[in-house]
């Protein structure tokens, strides 16, 4: 890997050079210390907070990191690192199991996290000394490899504005959010909902929910199709758009989860046969 990458910077249409800011690279690894130091076993997501902070997932780690930009010091910051399965064990906000999506409010208080194989959504108050944390909602069964018969899913991407949380759900090839208002229901001095609440459940937005029926079709929210839906965010008019990683395009959708293409080429509906390519264009080309 060279030291810098040039790229066009098609905001000001100058050349910019990229340099490596955290972790030794092809070196795999769970050490915390100074940014030329410290190595990672999986970053996947990554949000900036105030204060310059910067929390990465560190999926393989089962923990979130901690980058300070005042000191040039990465640490942890949540998680147990001991990825534990059993219930009711993994209801415990800090024990994480393969966290991916994170993302942190506009007033930069709540930091989200998608515990990706514990099927839960959780949330850590950033403005306490210790942090403290919530489990918000389930999103489905934990993914274990106990059979074919059990629906599994797992949520990876998050965004999220004012109102509204969403995710996508990979392996259930769905789009689902939760309502904010629900998180200030959990009762006082308790870390999630009883597991029976049915406030705990997330609404569901988009794509059809089967766990055989994935492939690509727009429309209607209960006949879209996603296949391995991963990065999702928010655009100011309410629109959340999806990185559908498998069919090699990015897909928008509305309020109501009727999805469209955005950018990107798709031979048709009902197929997996899609090829992708690195093209510069029009958005469908």
């Amino acid at each position: 890997h060279p030291k810098y990458l040039e790229y066009i910077d098609l905001a000001n249409k100058s050349i910019c050079d990229v340099e490596l800011f955290a972790g030794v690279p092809q070196k795999l690894g769970y050490v915390d210390g100074s940014l030329t130091t410290a190595r990672f076993m999986s970053t996947t997501s990554l949000a900036v907070g105030r204060e310059d902070t910067i929390f990465v997932s560190d999926n393989l780690a089962g923990v979130i990191r901690k980058i300070d930009m005042k000191t040039n010091q990465t640490s942890d910051y949540w998680g147990t690192g001991k990825q534990m399965y059993m219930y009711p064990l993994h209801e415990e906000p800090q024990n994480l199991v393969r966290p991916t999506g994170i993302c942190i409010d506009r007033k930069g208080h709540f930091l989200y996290i998608a515990d990706t194989f514990h099927s839960l959504i959780k949330r850590v108050n950033l403005t306490q000394n210790p942090p403290t944390g919530q489990t918000l909602c389930s999103t489905g069964r934990i993914v274990c490899p106990l059979g074919p018969t059990l629906r599994q899913t797992a949520p990876y991407g998050l965004c999220m504005n004012s109102s509204h949380l969403v995710f996508a759900d990979s392996m259930d090839c769905t789009l689902g959010m939760f309502r904010l208002e629900k998180a200030e229901q959990i009762p006082q001095g308790e870390k999630s909902f009883h597991k029976d609440d049915p406030r705990r459940d997330p609404e569901y937005l988009s794509g059809i929910q089967d766990d055989d029926y994935h492939g690509y079709q727009n429309g209607p929210n209960h006949e879209t199709q996603f296949s391995a839906p991963y990065g999702v965010g928010y655009d100011r008019k309410g629109f959340v758009y999806v990185a559908d990683s498998f069919n090699h395009v990015i897909r928008k959708v509305n309020r109501v989860g009727t999805s469209e293409l955005f950018v990107g080429y798709h031979k048709g509906p009902r197929t997996l046969a899609n090829n992708g390519g690195h093209v510069d264009g029009k958005g469908e080309n």
